[in-house]
């Protein structure tokens, strides 16, 4: 039988596992209007001329241009989701020197080695 957390003391119906998992999504959510982020993705774009998009991205890992939708935001040091709240929270809101810009194959591979680690 699989071992389950206990109740979380605020709302019983949800496990303490569950409570983590809403308080995580939620500050990640948070973070996606986190102004060094934004700042980190005009640091590593281009004007594009004679396009339908406007702005190229630079991967900082192979060093290709690519749109938006084909970038994504990367903490540099992984922020991590079993650490306690301080540590998780400090680690996710960084700066812009702490963030780079990878395309999304990149951080696939980026984050597959993080996770074998």
């Amino acid at each position: 039988m699989a071992k389950r957390t206990p109740p979380c003391e605020p709302y019983p119906s949800w496990t303490e596992a569950e409570f983590r998992q809403f308080i995580r999504s939620a500050l990640r959510s948070a973070w996606n209007r986190w102004p060094p982020k934004y700042e980190a993705l005009n640091q590593a774009r281009r004007t594009v001329a004679g396009q339908r998009h406007k702005y190229e991205y630079r991967c900082a890992e192979c060093r290709q241009w690519f749109k938006q939708k084909e970038v994504q935001v990367d903490h540099i040091v992984s922020a991590g989701s079993d650490a306690d709240w301080n540590t998780f929270i400090s680690r996710l809101f960084v700066g812009e020197d702490k963030l780079q810009i990878l395309c999304k194959p990149c951080h696939a591979e980026k984050t597959k080695r993080e996770r074998s680690k």
